[in-house]
């Protein structure tokens, strides 16, 4: 492969097509199923296809804007506290996420726009 790629391993063909590419100077992704990825100060993505992402000083992501919706992450260390959705297409008020946690730091409970999401609801969602 030319241009600055890796070759792809064989478990990265489908249809003797090469779907991933890899950046040779940080071994990211560049491409993936069609989809093109950037990266910035080594391991953290910067954008996917038209989505883009903020972290903090300690390379936690606490943005993601993607089509008209801006996530913004309140943290507490590596834990997500509060995810925070605005619409910017629509004249609506978005919504918010509080996660809960145990003493374990597992995610137990979720309030959405201050209502309890139940815990047998989380084991769904998250798959825990």
């Amino acid at each position: 492969m030319t241009d600055g790629h890796l070759p792809c391993r064989s478990f990265f063909f489908v249809d003797k097509e090469c779907v991933l590419w890899y950046n040779k100077s940080n071994g990211n992704p560049t491409n993936y199923l069609g989809h093109t990825l950037a990266w910035e100060k080594g391991r953290q993505l910067k954008s996917f296809d038209g989505n883009t992402y903020r972290y903090n000083n300690d390379g936690i992501r606490i943005e993601k804007v993607e089509n008209c919706k801006t996530h913004k992450y309140i943290l507490d260390g590596t834990n997500i506290l509060k995810e925070i959705v605005e619409d910017t297409c629509c004249n609506c008020t978005g919504y918010t996420n509080e996660y809960l946690y145990d003493l374990d730091g597992t995610v137990c409970g979720l309030k959405y726009n201050e209502l309890p999401m139940l815990n047998n609801y989380i084991r769904k969602q998250f798959k825990v």
